[in-house]
């Protein structure tokens, strides 16, 4: 483990253990720990270029703590894997009135639906896989995903039991990078953060339900750090504006996953290079029988091949098909098989993954 890894991770376990015990401090309260754990084996195989092909194994530890005590709020999210360490979310809340939450802190933007929905644990999602336009910053995501700063969330019902929730944010924005979008980390904190907003307006049919229809709308003002790449570096910083639909909805035993965004990318120090692109996927689910779950889904983005700015994150992901199966055992365990076909801007390959996942609370 490197020193840099090394301090983060102390920093992040000192940081999580302050975060436990002053919310013990405060009293009686709630308090709920979640520990999601998961062990991923994957495969890829390209017909074109054998650098791709080849088997890893990625473990995985998310421990998500939330405490809650009369109106005051706490929540931390830190992740460990064979690949990351990170402290993913550390918020404080007030809850001003009973539909209305405020919290401070590093959040998942609401205008990233499928983030906000799953979060970074595996059990919670049926695929394995994220669609690439809902991946995080690390893993290829061209969209930002983390921010620090404010975000409000509040809603309201209607006498039918139907209901809207509206979330916003407003905080730091990602810069990039050569190692792609890189938000703030509150632990190794930058200076020269551009600054976001985010919101998501969503309907439920039924208001305490899942199932929810909504509108989403995301602006960032997008720092350019490339040294190295003179081609990089010359378009200069970004303000990225993405406007979406997303629907997660139950048909009996079906469940229909979607979202579709509009893209607009400005580069102010080379307006010829402004673009606009869409980006969209599709996933299927369907309960065949008990604890036995198939799905697949389908992911495609329109002129990326061309997108100057998607061009600098070559782990991005525009294009997917995937297929898979998913079996539910013991108690809150889970197995799960996926085939893929996937586009990144460099490659395509075929990807199989086998995921054993759980969550302990």
């Amino acid at each position: 483990m490197n020193s840099r890894l090394s301090s983060t991770l102390a920093l992040c376990v000192i940081l999580l253990t302050s975060f436990v015990i002053s919310a013990s401090a405060y009293g009686r309260g709630k308090h709920e720990p979640n520990l999601f754990l998961s062990g991923l084996l994957i495969n890829n195989a390209s017909d074109h270029d054998p650098a791709i092909d080849g088997s890893d194994f990625v473990p995985k530890a998310d421990f998500i703590y939330s405490y809650t005590n009369n109106r005051v709020r706490l929540l931390g999210e830190y992740l460990y894997s064979s690949e990351e360490s990170e402290l993913e979310r550390f918020l404080v809340g007030w809850e001003a009135n009973d539909e209305t939450l405020i919290w401070a802190g590093r959040f998942h933007m609401p205008a990233n639906a499928w983030n906000t929905i799953y979060h970074h644990g595996q059990y919670m999602q049926t695929s394995i896989s994220r669609p690439g336009l809902a991946e995080f910053e690390d893993k290829g995501g061209s969209l930002p995903s983390h921010s620090t700063g404010l975000l409000i969330s509040t809603g309201g019902s209607f006498t039918d039991g139907s209901g809207i929730k509206l979330s916003i944010s407003f905080g730091t924005a990602p810069m990039l990078g050569e190692e792609g979008v890189e938000p703030l980390d509150i632990l190794d904190p930058d200076s020269g953060h551009g600054l976001s907003g985010s919101t998501r307006i969503a309907y439920f049919p039924d208001y305490l339900g899942e199932t929810q229809i909504g509108l989403t709308v995301g602006a960032t003002q997008m720092k350019n750090s490339f040294t190295d790449n003179t081609a990089a570096a010359s378009l200069g910083d970004i303000d990225q504006l993405n406007i979406g639909s997303y629907m997660d909805w139950q048909l009996g035993d079906y469940r229909i996953i979607s979202n579709i965004l509009y893209v607009q990318n400005e580069f102010p120090q080379q307006p010829a290079s402004d673009e606009h692109y869409w980006m969209g996927y599709m996933q299927v689910e369907y309960n065949a029988h008990n604890d036995w779950n198939v799905y697949s889904r389908y992911e495609d983005s329109s002129n990326y091949k061309n997108s100057p700015y998607l061009k600098l994150i070559p782990n991005f992901t525009p294009s997917r098909l995937i297929g898979g199966v998913r079996y539910d055992f013991i108690d809150k365990h889970a197995v799960t098989l996926e085939f893929g076909k996937v586009e990144t801007i460099s490659d395509d390959f075929s990807q199989i993954m086998l995921q054993w996942s759980m969550v302990l609370r």
